[in-house]
Formats: structure tokens, sequence, C-alpha cells
């Protein structure tokens, strides 16, 4: 299953329309529906937006289709209880994506042919 049939089964669950979807992540009316019909792939930038508009979807869930698609309302609940501002949180993320062992990973997934994601 690619990434847009997967952001496809999150639409369906959040019961909300493509038209809705595109708007709350701040692109234009029919892009969702365009990627849907042609099976796109889609890009980091788009998923930024997206990862930002619904943070309960579950990374790892929308790029390899493991793990659960939604992501527990107390793990959220504590990294904005933790980070005071979303620049403090980012700082940090940034530092956690440097360490060697992470970028490795991330290397992997990136390589991997079966995540289906935008490498430009």
């Amino acid at each position: 299953m690619k990434v847009v049939e997967r952001i496809k089964l999150f639409i369906d669950y959040k019961n909300i329309s493509l038209r809705s979807f595109d708007e709350s992540i701040g692109m234009s009316k029919g892009y969702m529906s365009r990627q849907i019909k042609t099976n796109a792939s889609i890009g980091s930038d788009v998923l930024v937006r997206i990862i930002d508009a619904y943070p309960e979807l579950n990374l790892i869930w929308l790029l390899k289709g493991t793990g659960k698609m939604i992501v527990s309302s107390d793990i959220i609940s504590d990294i904005e209880g933790i980070y005071e501002t979303p620049d403090a949180f980012a700082g940090v993320l940034l530092e956690y994506l440097d360490q060697p062992l992470i970028r490795k990973k991330i290397q992997e997934i990136l390589n991997d042919d079966s995540a289906d994601i935008d490498k430009d």
C-alpha cells in the first residue's frame, strides 16, 4: 500500500472530505483527489504539512504502514507539556535526528523501496 492510499484511509478515519483535508494542510482544492486518482507519490513538503495539521497521525505508519495509524493523545500531550514552544520542540527533534544511529535508520527508510516516499 502506498503513502497516498494510507492518507486516504486516514481521511476516511477522520470522516472529512478531501476538500476539507486539502484546506487543512494548505493545499489547493482538488490536490489530494488528484493524488489519489493517479496513485501519485506524496512529496516531503506535503508530508510535513500533514503531520503539522494532524499530529495524532503516526508518521511511521504513514510512511511504512507499520504500527498504528493514530498516536496516543497521551504522547502528544507529553510532548506539548515538555516543550513550551514549537521552536523548542523542533530544536530537540533536530538534535535527535542528527544522532548517527538515527541518521542511519532514516537512510535505511529512504533506501527502502517499499517506503514509497518522494526522495527529492
